[in-house]
């Protein structure tokens, strides 16, 4: 067992080195932990250096277990957009109904390419992101309303190309939005 704490310790040092060829090895090490090392990942979330979150993140999204989405969920308002930016792809391996609302916000958000990366996200959810989504672009305040609008219809279209289902354009009622809120993230993408 001491062995175990000793590479774990290891790893999560490489990953902190500010070595980039040393933390992506790290990320493969720690990948292969699994649940050991999920406790310091999480630690590493609320560091004030940015490249450790932003490893921590990295780190994260390899991991193969069901707590992952959830913990990225946690950071994917994090003050560092390469943060964000990282919690959203990580999101979109896992695609899962507890992101949609955040997914949804970082629509908006100031940074155009996590912006971006959210839409994408948000077309791995596919058809269960179309209520949340109506939901949001109607409560949207121009002038912002636009990019939300022109992001969300292109990761629609995307999704809808690479998918047999069809998709319901009609906006829910009030009363029937977050029926789907029964549905929990899964581990698989």
């Amino acid at each position: 067992m001491r062995q175990g704490v000793v590479e774990l310790e290891r790893l999560i040092g490489d990953l902190t080195s500010d070595d980039d060829g040393l933390a992506e090895a790290a990320v493969e090490g720690l990948a292969a932990l699994g649940y050991e090392a999920l406790t310091p990942l999480t630690d590493l979330l609320d560091s004030q250096k940015t490249d450790d979150r932003w490893w921590a993140v990295r780190a994260l999204a390899a991991q193969d277990h069901p707590a992952v989405p959830r913990l990225l969920l946690a950071v994917i308002a994090d003050d560092s957009p390469d943060v964000r930016q990282a919690a959203i792809l990580g999101l979109r391996l896992r695609p899962c109904v507890e992101a949609i609302p955040a997914l949804a916000t970082a629509l908006e958000d100031v940074d155009r390419l996590t912006a971006h990366l959210a839409s994408d996200a948000l077309a791995a959810c596919g058809s269960r992101a179309v209520e949340s989504l109506s939901y949001a672009l109607r409560s949207s305040n121009p002038p912002s309303a636009s990019r939300p609008r022109v992001l969300w219809l292109r990761s629609m279209t995307r999704r809808s190309f690479r998918s047999s289902s069809t998709l319901s354009m009609t906006p829910p009622s009030p009363s029937t939005s977050g029926r789907s809120a029964g549905l929990r993230c899964a581990a698989s993408g």
